[in-house]
């Protein structure tokens, strides 16, 4: 089979978008042609649009298409960056499915992988292939591939031939098979009854949000317990990014009124003497739902554990609705394995180009870090807090 890429460049994010709506097959098109699986909601055109959407005007955006006979079987996107090493060799970088720009990142999007129709067989080579194409046309010495599934990584990383692959920031990703039963602790069902009796809740306090007025008042009650649990820690809030902010609710209120298309981002709530008491937002594509974020009415009672009664509860109705997969994403937080029973692992790929200066400059950067790693600690050396791997 012949395989081409082609790479086309835009001024800004919502030329592009006019760009993609207007191409024959669409990026819709070549998304439902994929299978199941790597249907993902954060590579969901209707995701990517109301992201897009709300990206400044003078973030320049390039699409890439893949031809298999001449025929189109892929389709994404990415941005390029350009600084400098040692302050003299110039550099450029390419960011899949991301602008580059940290403020306009915090979306968090996951499962970064492009569209790609084509077997599962073949998959990772063409992607190796087309990555690899992608960097040649645009003259760019490396290309991140954030928070992406780790085996498909590394399955890639076999058929590159033009790069190496460089796998950082590895984290956990715990995952709910819904059809495998996992019994509960005592320990959570002690907790789940205190909650109940306290605050004298039933399964029928959970409800999702149906309509605009409802999903507005939700989302109004998680932003302020959001940014008020995470106010002035490390990890701040994501709604003190009012792009984050304006790009989920948009993404909520549109996925009420969303035909011919699965991915969904959906309220639920828990509601207590005719008041919103805790909410969190799920991604939903297909039978996979992710959680994405929640936020709840703090309480002085450490009876109360209204997290842990929301994911029993959500895990109840996802099952009923025939979902088969509550995806609780990358990050390995302590609660996520009191519900999961599989992990999948994510990490960062950095494909860089071979034979450069700037190549062997980073890679003997990178393979310095990897020995120091191993050193003990009495070696007075500071050790690099993201392993890495070279592949």
């Amino acid at each position: 089979m012949k395989y081409r890429a082609t790479v086309n460049h835009h001024r800004s994010a919502c030329e592009m978008l006019q760009f993609l709506q207007a191409s024959s097959p669409s990026w819709h098109e070549l998304y439902q042609q994929q299978s199941q699986e790597k249907q993902r909601y954060f590579t969901s055109f209707e995701f990517i649009t109301s992201w897009l959407l709300r990206w400044p005007v003078d973030v320049g955006v390039s699409s890439s298409f893949l031809y298999k006979n001449e025929n189109c079987v892929g389709v994404t996107f990415f941005t390029q960056t350009k600084n400098t090493i040692l302050g003299v060799l110039k550099t450029k970088t390419l960011h899949l499915c991301r602008s580059g720009v940290e403020e306009i990142d915090k979306i968090w999007p996951e499962y970064i992988e492009p569209v790609l129709a084509v077997s599962s067989q073949e998959r990772n080579e063409v992607w190796a292939y087309w990555l690899e194409e992608i960097m040649s046309q645009t003259g760019a010495h490396q290309m991140y591939q954030h928070v992406a599934p780790l085996d498909s990584l590394m399955s890639a990383a076999k058929h590159v031939s033009r790069s190496r692959c460089i796998i950082e920031n590895r984290e956990e990703g715990p995952v709910r098979f819904l059809s495998e039963h996992k019994k509960a602790t005592s320990s959570l069902r002690r907790k789940m009854s205190q909650t109940s009796r306290r605050l004298d809740l039933t399964s029928a306090s959970m409800k999702l949000a149906k309509n605009e007025e409802d999903v507005l008042r939700v989302f109004k009650k998680i932003k302020e317990w959001h940014l008020d649990k995470w106010s002035g820690t490390d990890t701040p809030s994501g709604f003190e990014n009012t792009l984050f902010a304006s790009t989920l609710k948009k993404e909520l209120l549109s996925s009420l009124y969303r035909d011919g298309s699965q991915a969904r981002a959906r309220c639920y709530y828990i509601e207590h003497d005719g008041s919103i008491i805790g909410g969190t937002v799920l991604l939903e594509e297909n039978s996979w739902a992710g959680f994405y974020l929640a936020g709840y009415q703090p309480f002085n009672d450490n009876h109360i554990h209204l997290g842990l009664w929301m994911h029993v509860q959500l895990i109840e109705i996802l099952s009923s609705r025939g979902m088969l997969q509550y995806d609780f994403m990358a990050g390995g937080d302590s609660y996520k394995s009191i519900f999961s029973n599989r992990n999948v692992s994510h990490a960062r790929a950095r494909w860089v180009k071979r034979s450069t200066i700037y190549s062997y400059l980073l890679l003997s950067k990178e393979i310095a870090q990897k020995f120091f790693m191993n050193r003990n600690s009495s070696d007075n050396i500071t050790k690099v807090k993201d392993k890495k791997e070279i592949v």
